[in-house]
């Protein structure tokens, strides 16, 4: 009985404590074209940690791709303006 509570206990604290690290990821929002119609990110530089999420944004002008140096699946060169 009491390996049954501590048991319980156990699993308990364990996805209180999975669900704060959930909380703390992030989503930092990247424009593409600044807000005076530049052809550049804005921010220009962003910090992001593990976990994190970035969310890029059509502004100003005509839609905009973001290509990643080295990781062609996460980049759409062929629809880059």
């Amino acid at each position: 009985m009491l390996r049954s509570i501590f048991a319980g206990l156990f699993a308990i604290v364990l996805t209180l404590g999975l669900g704060i690290s959930s909380v703390s990821a992030k989503t930092v929002e990247v424009k593409l074209g600044t807000d005076a119609g530049m052809l550049a990110f804005e921010p220009s530089t962003v910090t992001i940690s593990a976990g994190d999420t970035v969310k890029f944004v059509n502004n100003k002008l005509a839609p905009h791709n973001a290509v990643f140096d080295g990781h062609e699946e996460l980049s759409h060169a062929d629809l880059a303006f």
